[in-house]
């Protein structure tokens, strides 16, 4: 669903023939009781729910009760509590049976937990899980039931009969709930444990089963991102409670509460085969239950809602995608608007506006060149250096191909693309800067041959800190600068004069000519916006990430504890610079409903400048905490953050930014000392902005190194490699010691080779982009073979160096 949040789903009306609505009429007006819907009625409204994915399961016990386990049948709630019940009387023969028999299942846990090792043995207790929650085996029913394309689910089941369906990847408690790549799979939180794992290892904390243990779960530091996953499904989407009984669930309870304020206009539905006592029904309302479907019969239910969903995706799949073939519209741009960085796609129109001062770029004709060989191709550079205009060019001039497009502001599931890959031919799939996942890129390494056999193309766009994705095998690497070439300037001359706009200098980037427009000629350039002077602490949180990272995902928000109020408060202060969106179609992997998204990225870099050192490190510091152990997706957020390409972009305009960006790492030290990434990024700090500083260049030593030394990651090592051996050339240019001077210049050349030579640097463009080489000033290419040069000159020869040295300088010419 795309298109600006009236911050309320939408829920289909249904007739007085379809749903039975109670009332009490009391002093304080009219309470709406729980809605009952008959059994078509509501599979027609879940099949809804289910395909805007905005419906997410909770299994029970009833769910998997009766199915076959290693030595039985999985019993539901009050079988095992007799099972237990059995086990505690026969190891404890005195206890008093009148005070166990009124032991509920919370009660009876509780005790039976209690009773191992002393009482029960715990070869005993094990066999227990073992024999009743291992190697069940779903019915087909109900295994074609979770083969619905549910975004994610969560159980307080313990067995292991949904996991042995390998349709999702179990998470477990007390693991921060790290996120599992694996392609065409779905995560199942697994509320209470599993019983396999409290097999498998000795560990305290795993199975939830007494009211002790409830508490705990709620409350331990291992457990966060399980109960944010759970409290912002509550929040934000419809759940759907099959098999629960909702009897003596107090975690689920406490989390239902917690949020129940805050919670939009969704629905907690539970499935009954006829109605309640009105004591029943307020025992769910506990649990936020707004709606009972009375089903005929549950194993026909779930045949009912496969049949239906299926139906309905069949008739929609053929033109399912909203952003096929982008429109291109050229215009005018008077005002300067779009060419100032409004953003040039409208999701609600497929429509690419391009004004007329936008050029065809050197690099799109490398790029359609690229195209002719390679089935993938990546297109680097720096935020606002124009990428999302060169795929509005490509877009406008391939016309042998169906488009696809991924605008930034979305990140579709790797399910669904998987699916245009698979089915299209001749097609082109672009992928616009942050649209796509980690777990869309590991799916794109392994079909490669699938793009070949249907002549498909990926054109995928990322920013300078997207250092995780160009690795593939079978693809091109493609730059696009920020400054322009003669040509393109030339090209870019008569637009600017039909504009009355001064000219566009050689060296100028894209936010230099903007702000020359704006400071020296006097032109408006901005939207008409009243900003505020100043911004609160989680304000500027917000700034930051979307200046990073385009933009915010509800879940993200919810970590960093910002409320939704503050959020509606943020919008309204900057008007139509920033909007809440909801998440459109594929973003179910986000689990989010909504995300914050900006219409103008140099707008948002603007209002960066404003914020004042401090609390520039406070802000970064609280994204660090919050992120840095979250799953790989919210781990990359924050190493996004503290690379120095970032801070460099956001902050290189800024009064005293190198004094900042130091402060930036001396501060967030004690949080990342045990982060390799961290140290990289420190070191390239200092040799960047002080490479004459021969002591300060010792430390970025030293942090280099230590990355090399300690790194178990080939990519990581071979980065650092390539920067100890630019770091000992700049300390070779210092040094005044002849025996440290030529130790610097040996180790320079011996890590620059290993580096060059790396199946990492394979890519020639790649290779190009780390050493600056389009940069006259700090070009790093020319630094190397300096130091080649003069070490083959040089009278102390080593020849396995001199080898060296002479392969890098062929390489380089």
């Amino acid at each position: 669903m795309n298109g600006k949040s009236t911050g309320q789903l939408p829920v289909a009306a249904l007739t007085k023939k379809e749903m039975t609505r109670r009332t009490i009429v009391t002093n304080g007006g009219i309470i709406i009781m729980i809605n009952y819907i008959e059994h078509n009625k509501g599979i027609e409204k879940l099949s809804q729910l289910l395909l805007e994915e905005r419906l997410i399961p909770i299994f029970g016990a009833g769910f998997s009760k009766s199915s076959p386990s290693l030595s039985g049948f999985v019993p539901d709630g009050l079988e095992c509590t007799k099972l237990m019940k059995a086990l505690i009387q026969k190891y404890i023969p005195d206890i008093d049976e009148s005070l166990l028999a009124n032991y509920n299942f919370n009660d009876t846990a509780k005790r039976f937990k209690k009773s191992v090792p002393h009482f029960i043995p715990e070869f005993n207790y094990l066999e227990f899980f073992k024999n009743n929650f291992t190697e069940v085996k779903l019915s087909p029913t109900k295994e074609n039931f979770l083969r619905l394309p549910w975004p994610f689910a969560f159980t307080i089941n313990i067995d292991d009969g949904i996991e042995n369906t390998h349709l999702f990847n179990p998470i477990l408690p007390y693991q921060n709930a790290r996120k599992n790549y694996s392609n065409n799979k779905h995560s199942l939180f697994k509320l209470h444990g599993d019983a396999k794992y409290e097999l498998k290892y000795k560990q305290e904390n795993n199975i939830i089963f007494d009211s002790d243990q409830y508490t705990q779960s709620l409350n331990d530091p291992n457990n966060q991102t399980m109960r944010e996953c759970f409290s912002n499904a509550y929040k934000e989407f419809n759940l759907l409670f099959i098999g629960c009984s909702l009897i003596n669930e107090p975690d689920i309870k406490f989390i239902y509460n917690s949020i129940a304020k805050e919670r939009l206009n969704t629905m907690g539905i539970i499935l009954r085969t006829q109605k309640l006592t009105r004591f029943e029904e307020d025992d769910l309302e506990e649990y936020g239950i707004t709606d009972i479907i009375l089903v005929k019969d549950y194993d026909l239910f779930y045949t009912d809602f496969f049949n239906m969903v299926s139906k309905i995706q069949i008739e929609e799949k053929a033109n399912n995608y909203p952003f096929i073939n982008p429109i291109i519209k050229n215009i005018e741009d008077d005002d300067l608007r779009y060419f100032s960085g409004y953003r040039c796609f409208s999701e609600h129109k497929n429509t690419f506006y391009k004004p007329n001062l936008i050029i065809d770029r050197d690099s799109l004709f490398e790029l359609e060149n690229s195209l002719k060989s390679f089935n993938i191709v990546f297109v680097e550079g720096r935020r606002f250096s124009g990428k999302t205009y060169l795929l509005c060019t490509l877009c406008a001039r391939e016309k042998r191909r169906k488009i696809f497009f991924f605008p930034s502001t979305t990140q579709e599931s790797t399910d669904m693309i998987y699916d245009i890959i698979y089915h299209q031919q001749n097609s082109m799939l672009i992928f616009d800067s942050n649209s796509l996942s980690s777990e869309c890129y590991y799916m794109l390494q392994d079909i490669v041959d699938v793009l070949q056999k249907n002549n498909n193309k990926v054109v995928i766009a990322l920013n300078q800190s997207d250092n995780f994705l160009p690795e593939l095998i079978k693809s091109d690497y493609i730059k696009i600068n920020n400054v322009f070439s003669d040509h393109e300037l030339s090209l870019l001359t008569p637009q600017t004069n039909l504009h009355a706009l001064t000219e566009r200098r050689t060296r100028n980037s894209n936010l230099d000519y903007l702000n020359i427009l704006k400071k020296e000629q006097s032109i408006p350039i901005s939207l008409n916006l009243k900003l505020p002077k100043e911004y609160t602490k989680n304000e500027q949180i917000i700034l930051l990430l979307l200046g990073t990272k385009d933009k915010i995902y509800s879940r993200e928000l919810n970590s960093l504890r910002i409320k939704h109020s503050e959020i509606q408060s943020f919008l309204n202060r900057v008007s139509i610079l920033c909007e809440w969106i909801h998440t459109a179609k594929g973003e179910s992997g986000t689990y989010s409903v909504y995300k914050l998204v900006h219409n103008s990225k140099n707008i948002i870099l603007d209002e960066i400048r404003k914020i004042g050192s401090n609390d520039i490190i406070q802000a970064i510091l609280s994204i660090v905490k919050t992120f840095r152990n979250g799953d790989n997706n919210q781990k990359r957020i924050y190493r996004e953050v503290m690379q120095f390409d970032t801070l460099n972009q956001l902050f290189g305009r800024k009064k005293g930014a190198g004094k900042l960006i130091f402060n930036v790492y001396q501060n967030l030290e004690s949080e990342l000392s045990d982060d390799l990434h961290f140290w990289l990024q420190r070191s390239k700090s200092i040799y960047r902005l002080m490479p004459n500083k021969y002591w300060k260049l010792k430390t970025s030593y030293s942090y280099a190194k230590k990355v090399y030394l300690d790194s178990n990651n080939d990519t990581l090592t071979t980065k650092s490699a390539l920067s100890v051996s630019l770091i000992c050339s700049l300390l070779y240019n210092l040094e005044r010691n002849d025996e440290a001077k030529l130790n610097w210049l040996e180790e320079s050349i011996d890590l620059g080779y290993q580096a060059i030579f790396s199946e990492y640097y394979n890519q020639e463009k790649r290779l190009k982009n780390d050493l600056n080489t389009e940069n006259q000033h700090n070009n790093y290419a020319n630094l190397i073979k300096k130091s080649c040069s003069n070490y083959i000159l040089s009278i102390h020869k080593n020849f396995s160096i001199t080898t060296k040295a002479t392969c890098i300088l062929n390489k380089l010419e």
